[in-house]
């Protein structure tokens, strides 16, 4: 079954997966290391305006065809 797309403030990625950063189109893999036990990522972004993501798959390996495809699909800028 394809991971129902979700966008969330960067900050608040909670699950591994393979993400589009919405203010550049730019590809984002996190792994399961990258989210903290608390459930949060390791890395966070600040700015005037909230940086925001679109998980496209769960899976955050996955080879970057089959990501730009998805993303493409998902009406993504796409921009890897």
């Amino acid at each position: 079954m394809p991971t129902q797309t979700i966008t969330v403030p960067f900050n608040e990625i909670c699950e591994p997966g393979t993400y589009i950063c919405n203010w550049s189109g730019h590809l984002m893999q996190v792994p399961q290391n990258a989210i903290t036990s608390e459930g949060v990522p390791y890395i966070n972004i600040w700015g005037k305006e909230t940086p925001c993501v679109t998980k496209i798959s769960d899976d955050w390996n996955m080879n970057i065809d089959d990501a730009r495809e998805l993303a493409n699909n998902c009406d993504c800028q796409v921009n890897f």
